[in-house]
This record gives structure tokens, C-alpha cells and sequence, in this order.
């Protein structure tokens, strides 16, 4: 049997060599290779800031401020404090007091 040059754990083809190239040039003025971010640098060779993270989840809003956040807790606290007064006159005429 003829022994194959390639391996069968090689693969024959670079599996990045379709994606797009950041062709900035490295220190010894050859150009970068690193295949290109989403916003079409690469890490490296970025220059300045990108801005924030697409689909930056700080900015997402939680709703704990709104009005209907608001008035559900100060709902909560009112029946809370209903029922201890309740528990604390059972308990109170419980014992006989």
C-alpha cells in the first residue's frame, strides 16, 4: 500500500481561509493575517476603541423603577404588615392578654 503525504487527521484546507483578512501592517511592515472582527478589524491591530459590545446588555432595562414595579411592592409591604398585626392579635388573644 502507497503511504499518503497527508495525515487523516489533517485537514487539506485551511477551514479560515475564506474568512476576511485585516490587512493593517504588523511591526515588520508585512500585513496582518488575523482574520477581521465583526467590525471588520482584528484584535491586535485594532486601533482605537470599537465602542461598547454589540447588543450591549448594560443598557437593558429592568423595570424595577416603573410605576407598576412600585405600586406591586408597596402592595406586598402593606398585606405583609396586615398580617403581622393579624398574627400578633391572635397571638395576643391566644394567650389572653
Amino acid at each position: 500500500m502507497p503511504q499518503s503525504d497527508i495525515q487523516p487527521h489533517e485537514s487539506t484546507q485551511n477551514p479560515f481561509a475564506h474568512l476576511p483578512k485585516y490587512l493593517a501592517r504588523n511591526r515588520a511592515g508585512a500585513p496582518c493575517q488575523r482574520i477581521a472582527g465583526r467590525k471588520g478589524r482584528c484584535r491586535l491591530h485594532g486601533g482605537a476603541s470599537t465602542g461598547p459590545p454589540l447588543g450591549n446588555l448594560n443598557a437593558r432595562k429592568h423595570g424595577l423603577r416603573s410605576r407598576s414595579a412600585i405600586a406591586e411592592r408597596k402592595r406586598i409591604r402593606t398585606m405583609t404588615r396586615e398580617a403581622k398585626l393579624t398574627m400578633a392579635g391572635l397571638v395576643d388573644h391566644a394567650t389572653g392578654d
